[in-house]
């Protein structure tokens, strides 16, 4: 017997227990085969060795043990359920955070891009507003140029006629400016030359009386 079992009862009965059982499993068999019945009768009482008071207070000591390791054990499980539990909500809390920092600076990277993106539209969109304004005065002023150099070059057109040309050789080349009217109308001088002329040609042809102007001069003549 184990020395631990001799001051505790429920170790000691244990002990005493399985020794009864080995006998018994020993017992049975011999005495079967020497022909010794070794079942009680149902109407045979027999007092046993223990006092039933006995026997429940080691019944109500073992089951209180029973129950007791089940706590224990049920108390360690929980334990055990409830560090794996935190531990997995420490892991899923990590991993929210984990993902949430990785969310932020995917947004702050985008932000930053479209708001690259937009300063960039923006410069450009300012570039072609200078660029289009810079244009549009640029045709103005060749605009402006191009009527002050007509409205220039009207002003000093009879300056540079003038210089090049005097009244006398105008008058010569493009006609005398004055009255047209009765310009061509005979004068003295004209009429003397005219008549020359026509007394050389009458000289020179047959004699004979021409018609037209001839002949009426030759009327006047008589």
């Amino acid at each position: 017997m184990d020395p631990k079992a001799v001051d505790d009862d429920f170790e000691r009965e244990i002990v005493f227990y399985k020794q009864a059982q080995e006998a018994v499993q020993t017992a049975i068999p011999r005495l079967l085969k020497m022909g010794i019945k070794v079942f009680r009768p149902s109407d045979y009482y027999a007092e046993m060795a223990k006092s039933d008071e006995h026997m429940q207070k080691v019944r109500k000591r073992m089951l209180d043990l029973q129950q007791g390791k089940e706590r224990q054990e049920a108390i360690r499980r929980l334990r055990e359920e409830k560090k794996f539990a935190a531990k997995v909500q420490k892991e899923v809390l990590e991993n929210r955070q984990s993902e949430k920092r990785k969310l932020l600076e995917a947004v702050k990277r985008h932000r930053k891009g479209m708001k690259s993106q937009l300063d960039d539209m923006l410069n450009n969109a300012k570039r072609l507003q200078r660029d289009e304004a810079e244009e549009e005065n640029e045709i103005k002023r060749e605009r402006e140029a191009k009527k002050r150099n007509r409205q220039e070059g009207r002003g000093n057109l009879p300056m540079r006629l003038g210089r090049r040309m005097g009244r006398t050789a105008r008058d010569k080349k493009y006609g005398f400016g004055g009255q047209k009217k009765r310009s061509k109308r005979n004068d003295k001088q004209s009429f003397n030359e005219f008549s020359s002329h026509a007394m050389r040609n009458s000289r020179r042809g047959s004699g004979k009386p021409t018609s037209g102007r001839g002949r009426f001069r030759g009327i006047k003549r008589r």
